[in-house]
């Protein structure tokens, strides 16, 4: 049997295992740096509750990828019917979790819409694929100038940068590779055109039946925590090894096997397959320290608001792209997860984007009455509700944003790493989502 290590046990390096399993050639070994299986998908203790490290939800999943969780999970789910919002200038669009441009005035529509037709002319009959300088240059040749503006305002005020800084591909990385800005009924028109119906969105309610896919959550009341650790087990019973809180120390590659060394053992392996996409991580393989800092970390304050389950109302998250409010992502964790103390209380959390050092990253605890407030104003929470207690994390790096050169660079120390170590192999979905 050949020995392949799969280097993370994130979700991707979870499917990686259960694909390799389906053959009887391979002995698997997981690593990861972490001291949890699943990586960031591993929910926290607090108070009495699990809370998941954001929105880590199986929301519009494949049914294949869907009968594969619940068999893992003994089909210890329920089927939920994810309520997604979004707010822009004051305004909550129900089952939408983009931004929704359509309160803004009929001047600035009307300007958006002539653009958009523009590039309808200049871009639909052109068989090659639009190229991109920067996510500012996507925004821009995707939805003309108006309303490129206005998203690279929205994402500044998530991200912390310019997006003229970041890299096109980043896009994935966020809720704002479409635009609406129209009722549904009149995107619906505009998306009958071959190159806008590639840019434009509308709810997908009116879009009727796109797909087979399903939304399903564990309802064990341990959040995303009750996956991590069945799917552990899972592994665990086909013989998978799995080694947790291991740092590498030393990689060697022999004529036809290639040895890894960490701070607990040293093991001889076929392949390995790395799961990891931390440029830093890549890099020491070859004992490189980065010559620039290629990847924007997004910092965020995370907060736990606890309150009566009967104050909060019927929603799943809310992506909030208002750019003069503290709050971005609100979800109601507690309640679809089924979470409830001996007192009637559940939690939303709401994640707050910031820059380290900034004023709310050094007090946080003066914000949490405006948060509140802005939960009450969304009508996410009923007007009377009580706040019980709250916890707060500062969450140094959430996520990171590719910089301008960040493929290049990953390119070039991703050749010298094969050059270096013919037995290691890299994943190729450089940014994995659950739904892929």
């Amino acid at each position: 049997m050949k020995k392949i290590l799969i280097v993370g046990s994130g979700f991707n390096g979870f499917c990686n295992a259960y694909q390799l399993l389906k053959s009887k050639k391979y002995e698997i070994t997981i690593m990861d740096n972490s001291p949890f299986f699943g990586g960031i998908m591993y929910s926290r203790k607090i108070y009495d509750f699990y809370v998941d490290n954001g929105v880590h939800v199986f929301d519009g999943i494949p049914k294949d990828l869907s009968k594969i969780v619940k068999k893992i999970l003994k089909n210890k789910v329920d089927d939920v019917d994810f309520i997604s919002q979004s707010a822009f200038n004051k305004k909550v669009t129900k089952g939408f979790s983009l931004p929704d441009l359509s309160s803004i005035s009929l001047s600035d529509k009307k300007k958006i819409k002539e653009e958009l037709l523009l590039l309808e002319k200049k871009y639909s009959k052109k068989k090659n694929q639009l190229k991109f300088k920067n996510l500012y240059d996507f925004f821009l040749k995707r939805f003309g100038s108006n309303a490129s503006r206005i998203f690279s305002l929205i994402f500044e005020k998530i991200y912390n940068i310019d997006p003229k800084k970041i890299e096109p591909q980043a896009i994935s990385q966020t809720s704002m590779a479409r635009l609406k800005f129209l009722n549904d009924n009149e995107m619906l028109k505009l998306k009958k055109f071959k190159f806008l119906d590639t840019v434009l969105a509308a709810r997908r309610k009116k879009l009727g039946k796109i797909d087979d896919l399903e939304s399903i959550y564990p309802n064990e009341g341990m959040g995303m925590r009750g996956w991590c650790e069945s799917a552990k087990k899972f592994l665990e019973r086909k013989k998978v090894k799995i080694h947790l809180n291991q740092k590498i120390n030393e990689v060697i590659q022999l004529k036809d096997k290639i040895i890894i060394k960490t701070n607990e053992f040293e093991k001889k392996f076929d392949k390995i397959l790395w799961c990891n996409d931390n440029l830093g991580a890549i890099s020491n393989l070859i004992n490189k320290k980065n010559e620039k800092n290629f990847q924007h970390s997004i910092s965020v304050i995370f907060y736990v608001l606890v309150t009566k389950k009967k104050n909060i109302n019927n929603f799943t998250y809310l992506q909030n792209f208002d750019p003069s409010s503290l709050s971005y992502r609100i979800a109601a964790g507690g309640v679809y997860g089924n979470q409830l103390d001996n007192e009637g209380n559940t939690f939303i959390t709401v994640e707050c984007p910031t820059k380290i050092n900034s004023k709310i990253w050094k007090t946080p605890d003066e914000s949490v009455k405006k948060i509140w407030e802005e939960c009450k104003k969304l009508k996410l929470i009923k007007d009377k509700s009580t706040l019980v207690k709250y916890h707060i994390t500062k969450i140094p790096i959430t996520l990171k944003m590719p910089l301008l050169g960040y493929s290049s660079y990953r390119e070039k120390i991703v050749k010298l790493v094969n050059q270096k170590y013919k037995d290691l192999i890299f994943d190729v979905s450089n940014n994995f989502f659950r739904r892929e």
